[in-house]
């Protein structure tokens, strides 16, 4: 086969010979590196059909998958290719389309809508729209880079907040789309992803119409989230038709009674408080999701409950071009075969299957749109065949994204009267900077609070899925409060190496996987230790009790496997754990009262994310790089012999080889430590103790 650049050239004389012969075997054309860790393959197997395969290592933080929409807006006005699409999107090198393969099936009654839902970097671009005589299947990613896969789901109508108080329905989302506001006196929101403009027309009775504009929105949006925005202007009349949505902001639009209550309750300056709403709890936890027809594999086999009940077009059992996207707990698959003549046929749910699992190793697959608009484009060039001759224009592509997303330290919020810096994202409902008294060591008198208002737990976060070795310390206030402790407690403090679902522990949403350093408001422990599936565990049992109110420097040192926790600069506990090994870092709250009434929340402030060359050096016990005389003068004194188990909180940090005692071994350990004064230990010294 000849190569022109980058696109295969397939002489019509010479690839019917090339396809009998490989007819009876599956052959792959040498891998095409399009990064590390990421190849391109052509595959031609029994049929004959030729399939194109992209494959990425899933776990790579710098690789993620994005969804691309015509002229990169949801309510757009034209279809484009796939290679159109993906160039809309390519900036290398911070934002690099590697790859794409078209998305979405059509709503052929309600264009320009779509079948199912569309997302993108944590927007929901619109409200979800399936047909219930049907079974579709959404595949959703989240921060963790853990697919799942959701068949139908609905709407749910959310709540709009005021700053006084009130409250009223949040009836859609970027739902225009060139028709009528439906339904009448109701609300829609509009978000930058959806157009430049809401493109509402308003002509008839303009008295009863207003749109508000909100900058500083919280983003991202995404279902059971609450997001929170500035009213900047609030038009009415012939004023309130197709405003501008402002970068970062958000228009809220009215037609109907719903007109008079917005105007009574918004006034320019005021915090609005959004939340978004389905049936699907997996949406929380998605950044990026969209809508295919039939789930092709399960767990590694041929899923057929996956075929059924499916819209025609789908057509598992007839031989087509095909677009799939498939997985399996290593890489992602985007797949294009082609179809519909002489050298490739088409595919069936069962022959793609086959392939999926025996060629690639899959263990999940989603089908989506195929036919004619079946398209692979890599490096901007198409590589397969479409069978209309040329890519068929569509909606929306599914593409591979190299970007560097990893956190740049040190990273630090004072959380002063201006409110939290950019980038913090909530899990739901949004954390606000108030004043709070007494002020915080240093402070100015105003902390972050993280609460979940309808109850629960509760979780704001920064950084990457990729971050791994990090320090993070805040100033936390210890609410001490045995008053209200038979009607429960609560617990405050931070997290880190978070999965990105920022659950704490919770059983739901994804469940709360991270380190945490965590206060109880009931006993006043301090608790130091990780949540695995929303499950805890203390790494601690005997920790420091602070049963006076006041604010405490919490601070944990997460490096390699070692997690080192502290409070007040002085060390309480220290572990090596291989459960977390990279995330997310913020602030987790979690309340069990019987009562709402008694939340207060976690208040944070002056939090500060670096990474400290020695932080987790666990025989400086006293912080200060070396390993001398007086780290030694620790050792001895938590020295208890073999077998016989150590408790002291304060010599936790000295059970080096992680059992129970202090003894020969862990000072065998130490003494591969001693640097002397003012001489810095090598952080490497414990690596094989």
């Amino acid at each position: 086969m000849a190569f022109r650049g980058n696109e295969a050239v397939r002489p019509a004389v010479a690839i019917g010979a090339v396809m009998a012969a490989l007819v009876a075997l599956a052959v792959s054309a040498g891998a095409e590196e399009l990064a590390p860790g990421v190849t391109y393959t052509v595959h031609y197997v029994a049929g004959p059909n030729v399939v194109y395969v992209v494959a990425a290592d899933r776990l790579r933080s710098e690789y993620k998958l994005e969804v691309g929409w015509a002229q990169a807006k949801r309510n757009y006005t034209a279809r484009e290719g796939t290679s159109t699409i993906a160039g809309r999107y390519d900036s290398p090198p911070g934002h690099d389309v590697l790859s794409a393969v078209n998305g979405s099936y059509f709503d052929g009654v309600n264009l320009p809508r779509l079948i199912g839902v569309g997302q993108s970097d944590g927007q929901m671009m619109d409200t979800p729209a399936f047909n219930s005589s049907y079974q579709y299947h959404t595949v959703m990613v989240g921060p963790s880079r853990r697919p799942m896969v959701r068949t139908n789901f609905n709407h749910v109508l959310g709540t709009l907040s005021f700053a006084d108080g009130y409250s009223m329905t949040l009836n859609q989302y970027n739902f225009y789309m060139d028709g009528p506001l439906v339904p009448i006196n109701a609300v829609a929101a509009f978000t930058p992803s959806f157009d430049s403009s809401t493109r509402t027309n308003f002509s008839v009775n303009p008295s009863l119409a207003v749109e508000v504009i909100l900058n500083d929105v919280s983003y991202p949006m995404r279902s059971h989230k609450e997001v929170s925005g500035i009213v900047a202007a609030i038009r009415t009349g012939t004023a309130a038709s197709n405003n501008a949505i402002p970068a970062g902001g958000m228009v809220l639009s009215a037609w109907g009674s719903t007109k008079s209550e917005i105007v009574a309750h918004a006034h320019v300056g005021d915090r609005l408080r959004m939340r978004f709403m389905t049936d699907a709890e997996e949406y929380n936890n998605s950044d990026n999701a969209l809508t295919g027809i039939g789930w092709i594999i399960h767990n590694g086999a041929a899923y057929t409950p996956g075929w059924a009940n499916l819209e025609s077009g789908a057509s598992p059992y007839g031989r087509n071009p095909r677009t799939v996207l498939a997985w399996n707990d290593n890489y992602w698959f985007q797949v294009v075969c082609d179809g519909r003549s002489a050298a490739s046929v088409g595919m069936t749910f069962q022959e793609m299957a086959t392939f999926l699992i025996g060629t690639l190793g899959a263990t999940e697959a989603v089908n989506y749109d195929g036919g004619g608009s079946s398209t692979m484009v890599v490096n901007g060039t198409i590589r397969n065949v479409p069978s209309d001759g040329s890519q068929r224009a569509v909606a929306n592509a599914i593409m591979l994204v190299r970007q560097d997303t990893a956190s740049v330290f040190p990273f630090s919020d004072s959380f002063g009267p201006a409110g939290r810096l950019v980038g913090w994202d909530d899990k739901f409902c949004y954390a606000d900077v108030m004043a709070f008294a007494p002020a915080s060591p240093g402070g100015d008198g105003y902390a972050l609070r993280v609460m979940n208002r309808y109850g629960g737990a509760d979780s704001v976060r920064r950084g990457d899925f990729g971050d791994t070795d990090y320090t993070i310390e805040a100033d936390v206030y210890c609410d001490y409060r045995p008053e209200v402790a038979g009607n429960g407690y609560e617990l405050s403090g931070m997290i880190a190496r978070d999965s990105g679902t920022g659950a704490m522990g919770l059983s739901t949403f994804g469940k709360g996987n991270c380190y945490a350093l965590l206060y109880a408001s009931d006993t006043g422990a301090v608790r130091p230790g990780k949540y695995v599936d929303g499950v805890w565990t203390d790494f601690a049992a005997d920790v420091p009790e602070t049963p006076v109110a006041g604010w405490h420097r919490f601070r944990i040192d997460a490096y390699g496997n070692r997690v080192r926790y502290r409070l007040d600069d002085v060390a309480i506990c220290t572990v090596r754990d291989d459960s977390h090994p990279r995330g997310y870092y913020g602030i987790g709250y979690h309340e069990m009262f019987n009562t709402d009434a008694n939340m207060r929340g976690a208040r944070v402030d002056n939090f500060v994310a670096q990474v400290v060359p020695g932080a987790i050096l666990v025989v400086d016990f006293d912080f200060d790089t070396d390993v001398d005389q007086v780290d030694f003068a620790h050792m001895q004194l938590c020295l208890s012999g073999p077998q016989t188990a150590q408790t002291l909180p304060i010599c936790q940090d000295a059970r080096l080889d992680n059992d129970s005692d202090v003894d020969a071994e862990d000072l065998a350990t130490f003494i591969g430590c001693l640097s002397g004064t003012g001489i810095p230990a090598d952080p490497d010294c414990m690596s094989n103790p």
